[in-house]
C-alpha cells in the first residue's frame, strides 16, 4: 500500500480552505498554489476594492465584524503585521500580531476549523541555529516578541477549548521564490 501523500485525496473533503492573508507575499503565493491544485479556497484581503465572491474583506483590526465562512475545513492565517522595522514602529502592529490574531485563531478553532498558524524562527534567540520545538522563546527584536506572544496565546486558547490537535504552528525563517529571489 501507498502511504505517499496525496493532496488530491483531501481536496475538498468537508469544506474549503480559508487563507487569511491573500494581500501578502505568503498569502498569495498559497492561494494561487492550493486553487491550482484544486484545492476551494477562499482568501482574505483588507482591501475593499479587492473584495470579491472568492475573496472577503477582512480587516484584522475589526475581526468581530468577519462572520467565518460556513463549511471551512482548514484555515492558513498568513497575516499581521510584518518586518521588523514595521513591528518597531507601526502603532497597530502590537495589537494585530498579540491580539487579533490569536482571537481569530480562537474563532476558526472554535468552530472546529483546523488552523495553521505562521509564525517566525524569530521567537527564538538569534544565535539558535536548530531550535527544538519545545525550545523556551527568546525573542530578541519587536517583531519576535510580537511572533512570540501571538503563537502563546493561540496555543494556550487551543488547549483551553480542547482543540489543540487542530491548531499547527509554522515557524519560518527565510521565504524564498524562483521569480523574486529572497523575499523575507
Amino acid at each position: 500500500m501507498d502511504d505517499s501523500p496525496d493532496p488530491a485525496r483531501h481536496k475538498n473533503a468537508g469544506g474549503a480552505v480559508l487563507v487569511v492573508g491573500t494581500d501578502g507575499f505568503i498569502g498569495s503565493a498559497l492561494i494561487r498554489g492550493l486553487s491550482a491544485r484544486g484545492f476551494d479556497c477562499l482568501g482574505t484581503t483588507r482591501r475593499p476594492e479587492r473584495v470579491s465572491s472568492r475573496r472577503l474583506y477582512l480587516d484584522l483590526t475589526r475581526q468581530e465584524e468577519f462572520a467565518l465562512p460556513k463549511a471551512l475545513n482548514s484555515a492558513i492565517i498568513a497575516a499581521g503585521v510584518t518586518g521588523f522595522k514595521n513591528c518597531e514602529t507601526k502603532p497597530e502592529a502590537w495589537d494585530v500580531n498579540t491580539v487579533k490574531i490569536p482571537a481569530l485563531a480562537a474563532r476558526l478553532l472554535e468552530a472546529g476549523v483546523f488552523t495553521l498558524l505562521l509564525s517566525s524562527s524569530a521567537v527564538f534567540a538569534e544565535s539558535m541555529i536548530r531550535p527544538a520545538e519545545e525550545a523556551v522563546h527568546n525573542p530578541t527584536t519587536a517583531y519576535g516578541r510580537q511572533k512570540s506572544l501571538g503563537e502563546t496565546k493561540a496555543v494556550e486558547k487551543a488547549r483551553a477549548l480542547d482543540r489543540d490537535g487542530l491548531l499547527c504552528v509554522a515557524r519560518l525563517t527565510k521565504i524564498l521564490d524562483a521569480g523574486t529571489g529572497l523575499a523575507a
